[in-house]
């Protein structure tokens, strides 16, 4: 997982204050490991806005969905007010030229490791690293899952429906255009 234009955090902010969103995201993760049942999921940091997760199926939901919408929530606080309002980053390109780059937002991506496709830690780390790429291609923070099975090609299994988040904030936020996207469970039911 990792923080989508994070670049553009550390343009316009500096690198201490990237790091406030950095450690936000990871204040946010280990949050949401304490919401979960069952076994305690796992969360490292990788380096810079890279993180890994490893948990179970059953708890990648619960687990992204807590992080992201309590990150989310603490990134009015690390924005400047003007641009938190305005819902954008103003920076100089090399040309002197104002550019603007959206807020950040999330995208996550996960392999299930099944006995039906046996996969060695580089398999899981490639395959979810495949399913990040997915994730960042979607509009808004992301959640991609690999549900590929012995004999699938690529791209085959990848999710890509947007589901609706819980009620409270269950249109996109108008400043972000944010929704957190989930694959369709088995049978077809979110």
């Amino acid at each position: 997982m990792d923080i989508d234009r994070f670049k553009t955090v550390n343009d316009v902010y500096g690198f201490g204050r990237g790091d406030e969103f950095i450690i936000s995201l990871a204040r946010a993760l280990q949050d949401g490991t304490r919401h979960l049942f069952g076994p305690p999921a796992f969360v490292g940091h990788v380096g810079g806005d890279d993180f890994v997760i490893i948990c179970t199926p059953d708890q990648i939901r619960p687990l992204s969905e807590h992080a992201i919408l309590t990150f989310e929530q603490a990134l009015d606080s690390l924005y400047d007010p003007i641009d938190a309002g305005r819902g954008y980053l103003e920076k100089l390109d090399q040309r002197g030229e104002t550019q603007r780059a959206s807020l950040v937002t999330v995208s996550i991506g996960f392999a299930l490791s099944t006995a039906a496709r046996p996969m060695t830690p580089r398999d899981v780390s490639a395959a979810a690293s495949e399913m990040k790429t997915v994730a960042k291609s979607q509009p808004g923070s992301y959640v991609a899952i690999d549900r590929r099975t012995v004999g699938q090609s690529s791209r085959r299994g990848v999710i890509g429906v947007s589901a609706q988040l819980p009620a409270r904030r269950s249109q996109p936020d108008s400043r972000r255009g944010r929704l957190i996207g989930y694959p369709p469970r088995a049978g077809g039911t979110r």
